[in-house]
Formats: structure tokens, sequence, C-alpha cells
């Protein structure tokens, strides 16, 4: 076998599962090795930032407006949104219906339908990109008269 070929499986295999050629190879480039992995991995992972935020119709009760927060809450528990943080506020507007900031980090892409649910039962989701790639500046904007929680 090749270098090449040597170092892929010595990257690739768990030690007292490797060769025995393998096995004798230093622990401490093992471990740098699997430090540069790891780090070669994870900064390859790109972040998509959000604020996303979640309006009440007017024809909504004031009554459901408890289900509203519950189900805007609930998003940092959704898998398919791969979220990595989830922030939130509640604001009220001037004819006193609430809505909602959300700070969303998500290893892929969001897209709008994937809100339809909420949209379709209480009102207007809207999505703003963040190109920065530093989500202070939502966070911030979100805290201006009131604490952010953050769940994730």
């Amino acid at each position: 076998m090749c270098l090449a070929t040597d170092m892929k499986l010595w990257l690739e295999t768990p030690y007292d599962e490797a060769p025995e050629r393998l096995q004798k190879l230093p622990l401490l480039n093992r471990c740098f090795s699997k430090c540069l992995r790891e780090y070669s991995v994870s900064s390859r992972v790109k972040l998509h930032i959000y604020m996303v935020t979640f309006t009440v119709r007017d024809d909504i009760s004031d009554s459901a407006f408890d289900e509203c927060e519950e189900l805007v809450i609930s998003q940092s528990k959704r898998t398919a949104l791969k979220l990595t943080k989830f922030a939130w506020v509640k604001e009220f507007t001037k004819r006193e219906k609430p809505h909602w900031h959300c700070l969303m980090v998500s290893t892929k892409p969001l897209k709008k339908d994937r809100f339809k649910y909420y949209e379709n039962k209480f009102g207007k989701v809207d999505i703003a990109k963040n190109k920065a790639q530093q989500y202070h500046e939502i966070l911030n904007y979100m805290s201006k008269s009131n604490t952010v929680t953050e769940l994730l």
C-alpha cells in the first residue's frame, strides 16, 4: 500500500480496529490528525442566520395568542430546520397584537414553505437573512425593550 492509502485508512479507522502497521504510528500523530479531521469537518459547515418575525392577523382572538406563542417556541424543536441556535422575544404592536422576533441559526437554508401551517392558521411570517454571518446584530435589535429568551 502507498503512504496516501495508509494515511486515509489511518484517519478513517478507530485505533483498535486498525491494522498492526497503523497502530505502530505515534499516538501524538494520531491525536493531531484526529483534531485536524474534526476541524476540517466543522470549518466546512456554513451557518445560515435569519431573523424570522411571526405576526398575528387582526381576526385572531386574544385567546389564541398562547397557542401562537407555543407554536413559535416549538420551532426550536423542529429537526427539519437544522437549528443550532434559537432565541425569541415577544412584542406588542400599537393595536395590542403580539408578534415574535426569532433568531434562527441553521446549518441549511430556511424556506418560507416550512412555516405554512403558522401562516394558514395565525398570520404572516417574514424571513430576513443576515449576510454578515454574525447574529449579535439581530439579538441587539430583538432586545431593544425586552429580554431575549435563548433556547438553543
